[in-house]
């Protein structure tokens, strides 16, 4: 009979320091999902080194911290599920988080090496107050984002920066997506043309749809192949939903006009859920039953077409990993056109539930994320 530690802090201790192989018995490490269910294991503990900062030792305990942040799945099938760059970088900054878990407490010490000499450092901590704390976390974790604006570098080279689609910038969007219309011309006769989306984790997909048709022309983008033909969305329905959709439809209206296709849209959808609430249905399904039953998804980065752009200047879509919700569908579109390249870092990743809302709990010390939709 194995005996493991019964101290949850002697337990993860022991696994941070490498022993944990040899205490757990056979059955947990040759473990297996059960038929329907997903496994979830750690990754092994005690890492090299944790980049970027090249930490060579640690903690016995934060290393347990590592484990116990850095998890993976593995599907019924027993595959490893792809993990974001995004994701492990994340995993760095909360390393220096102290969450006030008592079974992990933050770090005391680091020992870094630079050109083979190595040099120790205690941590000396501090509370940070308010907004700074979570600008400070966003730059740890990304790196600076992008500013609005168009700009020219050099000759022939132009800069624009978008860091968000959100409506509640849609001022500042406006005022872009206009001074790209205004310019295209001339920008797509240059050299280069570099869009900066470091940062920006998405909003409202219109936006990017309006900056795209500025800047390469409405037929260009009309003539890209469509994602997911035959897909549709289905919409969680309750009075709290229909709230949260008749609470941004009157700015959505105002921002790209009472005839616009989003216009539309908005209006089609309170009336869907005005529907389903009648009627006591659970949800709400946006499809054309004239499409046909939904097609097998994926594989549309990999449909992307070949060949030289249909304009002279070379265009870049400029990636620090946070691109995702909108500024993915913006990126769909973009690089579907011939000649556009992704630098800096991949994107980030969607799933199949979208469009969320918060909700505080009553005790008013924490919230709920609610996906409303799922394609």
């Amino acid at each position: 009979m194995v005996n493991l530690p019964t101290n949850r802090r002697q337990f993860l201790a022991a696994g941070a320091a490498g022993a944990m192989g040899a205490m757990l018995p056979a059955s947990l490490l040759h473990a297996q999902p059960n038929n329907g269910k997903t496994l979830t294991v750690v990754l092994p503990s005690n890492p090299i080194t944790i980049d970027p900062i090249n930490q060579l030792n640690h903690d016995a305990m934060i290393l347990g911290q590592t484990v116990f942040e850095n998890l993976v799945e593995y599907d019924v099938d027993g595959v490893l599920k792809p993990q974001l760059a995004r994701d492990r970088r994340t995993a760095h900054t909360r390393l220096f988080l102290d969450r006030g878990n008592v079974f992990a407490p933050p770090p005391r010490r680091c020992i870094f090496e630079t050109n083979g000499e190595r040099t120790r450092r205690d941590l000396a901590w501090r509370d940070i107050a308010g907004d700074e704390y979570w600008t400070r976390y966003n730059i740890a974790t990304n790196g600076p984002g992008a500013e609005f604006g168009v700009s020219t570098p050099e000759a022939g080279v132009t800069w624009i920066g978008v860091p968000t689609f959100g409506n509640e910038a849609g001022d500042q969007l406006r005022a872009l997506v206009t001074e790209v219309a205004a310019n295209a011309e001339a920008i797509r006769a240059g050299r280069a043309v570099i869009i900066d989306v470091r940062g920006n984790g998405g909003g409202n997909s219109e936006w990017g749809a309006e900056l795209a048709r500025a800047l390469w022309g409405a037929d260009v983008i009309a003539a890209i192949q469509e994602a997911e033909s035959g897909g549709y969305v289905e919409w969680r329905v309750s009075q709290r939903n229909a709230d949260y959709i008749n609470g941004f439809a009157p700015e959505l209206i105002a921002q790209f006009g009472e005839d616009s296709e989003i216009a539309g849209w908005v209006r089609a959808t309170q009336q869907g859920f005005q529907g389903a609430l009648e009627r006591g249905a659970p949800t709400y399904s946006e499809r054309d039953l004239d499409a046909g039953p939904p097609q097998q998804g994926g594989g549309y980065a990999s449909r992307r077409p070949q060949g030289p752009s249909p304009f002279p200047a070379r265009i870049y879509v400029l990636s620090n990993g946070s691109c995702g919700s909108a500024c993915l569908d913006f990126a769909d579109i973009v690089l579907h056109i011939p000649g556009t390249q992704l630098i800096g870092m991949d994107t980030s990743g969607d799933g199949l539930l979208m469009e969320v809302r918060d909700q505080v709990l009553p005790s008013g010390l924490s919230r709920v994320v609610l996906p409303l939709k799922v394609y």
